[in-house]
């Protein structure tokens, strides 16, 4: 039959492409808190949301706390100065809130949870 093509196979690389970018796994527009929450929750034991340029949660401890992204790791580092120490940390451009926890000396997130959050704020960052 002339004008009539019988259909192609598409090769399975194409057709996955085409399945992730109807996903919405094209990364285009997700923003920096959304890719931070979802590293995050991807460890074992965060329980993360996001919500503007901000990332709310669990760490695996049962610490609640907060982040904030910067534009870079200065403007994080003056935000951070004027809060407290004993509740604060600086994880590369975001500052880390976990106040409000009840305690006394108030708890701290553990390195461990300290670093997978650097590691998920350096990995959303634009290079």
């Amino acid at each position: 039959m002339r004008g009539i093509h019988p259909l192609r196979k598409s090769p399975p690389v194409v057709l996955a492409a085409v399945a992730a970018l109807a996903a919405g796994c094209g990364g285009g527009d997700r923003s920096a808190a959304a890719s931070v929450a979802d590293c995050l929750n991807g460890y074992g034991g965060f329980l993360v949301q996001p919500s503007g340029d901000s990332v709310a949660g669990q760490a695996p401890s049962g610490l609640t706390f907060s982040l904030r992204l910067y534009t870079s790791p200065g403007p994080a580092r003056a935000a951070a100065a004027s809060k407290s120490r004993k509740t604060t940390a600086v994880a590369g451009r975001a500052v880390v809130d976990f106040g409000g926890n009840p305690g006394v000396p108030p708890p701290r997130l553990s390195r461990r949870g300290l670093s997978e959050i650097r590691a998920c704020v350096r990995r959303a960052t634009p290079k």
